[in-house]
């Protein structure tokens, strides 16, 4: 699922009650095989369902063009994004244990809870 290109992030902490923290997280990119995989998968899927609204009386004459649009567009979409980001060195600014992370395409920022404490935070890249 990974290749060599591994980077670092560098990202700040708030928790919600207020403590700061930074630390780095883990960016590993997807191959292009398992990216053109996901595209494959998003794409079919929205092929099947302009099949199936072929069927549908009345709504298929704006269904199916929808949906073999969206297929287009969602598998451009689908292949140009795919990383998988792991938190393994972060520590909570609130009772200082290890955060566990690990996720494919967040959405930044992260909203992450500790596990030890409970306590809700926020991760931010910082440049």
């Amino acid at each position: 699922m990974a290749n060599d290109k591994v980077h670092y992030i560098a990202v700040g902490i708030l928790a919600t009650s207020g403590e700061e923290g930074e630390g780095t997280i883990k960016v590993v990119p997807w191959s292009s095989s398992v990216r053109l995989r996901a595209a494959v998968r998003v794409s079919g899927a929205l092929l099947l369902a302009a099949f199936v609204a072929v069927f549908l009386p009345g709504l298929h004459f704006v269904l199916v063009p929808l949906l073999l649009l969206g297929a287009i567009v969602g598998g451009i979409y689908r292949f140009t994004r795919g990383e998988t980001v792991s938190a393994d060195s972060l520590n909570c600014p609130v009772c200082s244990q290890k955060l566990s992370y690990e996720q494919d395409n967040p959405s930044w920022p992260l909203a992450l809870q500790c596990s030890a404490c409970g306590a809700q935070m926020t991760v931010a890249r910082t440049n």
